[in-house]
């Protein structure tokens, strides 16, 4: 697919506004992240609050989904594809330099395996986990936004950059699956719009189907 250049500045900003967007919706949200549940009140007083030109507040810090999708993204830009083992190591060192942004126990035993074994063998950690099931979680789905950007024009390629870099930390079928369809979704809405695009439905399908078995 061929952008034109009066579409480029669209593109980017939909990209500006994706990463912006996970930003912000990232730290906004962190106080809320281990509650199953939270009612609406309490939201609209906690954004009515924020909204007040009086209101100060310290900064806002980000979690380990932020700062994991920072090393996607890097990562990408360094390397113009994706590279299984500079990721690893950029979210491992990410970790060790700060390590308090909430990580979940289980892709924290990951890095310290690949810090263990000098990245070896950087799939196997993930595979190991959960007695060989891998873990089911949505951490990958969290982080996938930069992946869903740098291949936004290749359907193919956003599928399996997509499955592999959930792979490193989560490889049972449903952490992968839902990176994959978190980023087929982010996909459209920067298609959506675009004259270019080869779909002639706004928003194809987004389903299971599309996920690699």
């Amino acid at each position: 697919m061929v952008v034109p250049v009066l579409e480029t500045a669209v593109v980017v900003n939909k990209f500006r506004g994706c990463l912006l967007g996970s930003l912000l919706g990232d730290c906004l949200g962190a106080p809320f992240e281990n509650e199953s549940k939270v009612a609406k009140v309490v939201l609209q007083r906690y954004f009515d609050k924020m909204e007040d030109p009086n209101f100060k507040s310290p900064q806002k810090q980000y979690t380990d989904d932020t700062a994991m999708t920072k090393s996607v993204a890097e990562s990408l830009v360094q390397h113009g594809a994706f590279n299984e083992k500079d990721l690893a190591k950029r979210f491992t060192t990410e970790y060790f330099q700060s390590p308090r942004r909430g990580y979940g126990q289980a892709v924290v035993g990951v890095f310290r395996k690949w810090r263990d074994s000098k990245m070896e063998d950087v799939w196997r950690p993930a595979r190991e986990q959960f007695d060989g099931e891998g873990s089911a979680g949505n951490g990958a789905a969290m982080r996938i936004s930069p992946i869903s950007l740098f291949c936004y024009k290749d359907r193919h390629l956003l599928v399996q950059t997509a499955a592999d870099c959930s792979k490193l930390t989560h490889t049972h079928r449903l952490g992968v699956h839902g990176a994959i369809l978190q980023a087929l979704a982010i996909q459209q809405c920067v298609l959506h719009g675009l004259r270019s695009r080869s779909m002639s439905n706004p928003f194809l399908p987004v389903s299971s189907k599309r996920c690699p078995k």
